[in-house]
């Protein structure tokens, strides 16, 4: 994957304890539907961090699948993430990597 496909779109990191916030472009052809939003919910279970998800105005926690599915996120949408607490940053490479790979293990 080249610097052109990469499906992020933005970071911002600060020291001190301050939110991660990255962007990632949805480039599923089903969007967000069930099986990947109960992988990115499990994906996170075991980092100690707060992850919350925006997409076209609505918010919801990253743990709900739920509230992952009411973002109603389809194929190009952009999704922006907040990410706070102690394991925010190893969080962050994972939503990265599940972005990165279309959210192939779902799929498995």
């Amino acid at each position: 994957m080249n610097a052109v496909d990469l499906p992020f779109t933005s970071t911002t990191t600060s020291a001190g304890g301050a939110p991660l916030v990255q962007s990632f472009v949805l480039k599923n052809r089903h969007g967000l539907h069930t099986r990947p939003c109960v992988l990115l919910a499990r994906a996170l279970e075991p980092y100690r961090c707060r992850v919350m998800v925006e997409c076209n105005g609505q918010t919801a926690d990253a743990s709900s699948i739920l509230g992952l599915l009411t973002l109603a996120a389809g194929y190009d949408s952009k999704l922006t993430f907040t990410v706070t607490g102690r394991e925010a940053a190893a969080a962050m490479r994972r939503i990265a990597n599940l972005f990165e790979t279309h959210f192939r293990e779902a799929y498995d």
